[in-house]
């Protein structure tokens, strides 16, 4: 009985609708800022790193789009993976070695997967679609 009485004493006034979205709108603001903070995000090195990786997905897009009888998209998507952060720490090298196993077993396993299914055959037309 005391702790509702001392809750029931405490109690507030409502809040009015502006002041609710006004404190939900600031509290807004703060995670917004905390999470993507401009002194962070804005620095030269990260500037370099977003400029240097954008020309080379872009560079991959043109060869595979225009170097390659039919268009290719393996090309940027392989390099966006193998594409590490200079301002990561520990462990590059381990790190870079699973890129690259991972991109070349996933283009020799999906090669070995594709060739006995596309076949002529009724049921490997089937499997594909």
């Amino acid at each position: 009985q005391g702790y509702t009485h001392a809750l029931l004493a405490e109690a507030q006034t409502p809040l009015s609708a502006k002041e609710f979205w006004g404190d939900i709108w600031a509290t807004g603001i703060d995670v917004v800022t905390s999470v993507w903070d401009p002194s962070v995000i804005l620095t030269t090195e990260r500037r370099h790193y977003a400029i240097r990786n954008t020309i080379a997905i872009s560079l991959g897009f043109v060869i595979g789009m225009f170097a390659y009888p039919a268009p290719v998209s393996s090309i940027p998507g392989t390099i966006s993976i193998l594409i590490s952060p200079p301002f990561m720490t520990g462990g590059q090298l381990k790190r870079n070695l699973r890129r690259i196993q991972g991109v070349v077993i996933g283009n020799v396993l999906s090669q070995m997967i594709y060739m006995p299914l596309r076949a002529c055959e009724p049921w490997a037309r089937g499997s594909l679609g």
